[in-house]
C-alpha cells in the first residue's frame, strides 16, 4: 500500500482476553497528545478483548481509526481495505493474511497480552511476522 498521507499509523492488538481498558485508554490518550491528529489508530478489529476497546477509545478521543479485520467478516465503516476483500467463505489463514496486510499499513505496533497469554500462539505469529518486516512494536502486560 502506498503512502498517499504523512500521518503516523500506530497498531494498537491484543489478545481476545485482554480486559484492561485503562492501559489502552492510557496509551491512545498519550498518543492524541503527542501526535495531535497526525496519527492513525489501527486494530486487527477483534470482537473480544483488547480489539474492542481501541475501537471504543480511538473513536471516543476523536481519533482516526481503521481496522484489519479478517476476510470472511462483513466490511464495516472502519475497515481499511476495499469491500470486495470482505464476506468470503470462512478460512484459517484469513487471520494469517489479515496480520500480514496489517503490519504492512503500519509504523508501529502495540501489543497488550495478559500474563497468561505469553504463549498465544496468535500473538506470537504476529510478532514474528513483524520481526520479518522490521516493524518496532512494544508488548504492554
Amino acid at each position: 500500500m502506498a503512502r498517499s498521507d504523512t500521518k503516523t499509523r500506530v497498531g494498537i492488538i491484543g489478545s481476545s482476553k485482554y480486559e484492561d481498558k485503562r492501559k489502552i485508554k492510557e496509551l491512545i490518550f498519550k498518543l492524541k497528545n503527542e501526535f495531535q491528529h497526525d496519527f492513525v489508530v489501527v486494530s486487527g478489529g477483534r470482537t473480544s478483548g483488547a480489539d474492542v476497546y481501541v475501537k471504543k477509545y480511538a473513536l471516543e478521543l476523536y481519533c482516526e481509526y481503521k481496522e484489519f479485520n479478517p476476510a470472511h467478516t462483513p466490511a464495516t465503516l472502519y475497515s481499511a481495505l476495499r469491500e470486495n476483500y470482505y464476506d468470503k467463505p470462512y478460512s484459517p489463514r484469513h487471520y494469517f493474511h489479515r496480520n500480514k496486510l496489517m503490519l504492512k499499513y503500519i509504523d508501529c505496533l502495540f501489543i497488550f497480552q495478559n500474563e497468561f497469554d505469553k504463549k498465544n500462539p496468535d500473538i506470537e505469529a504476529v510478532i514474528a511476522e513483524a520481526d520479518k518486516l522490521k516493524i518496532k512494536y512494544i508488548l504492554i502486560n
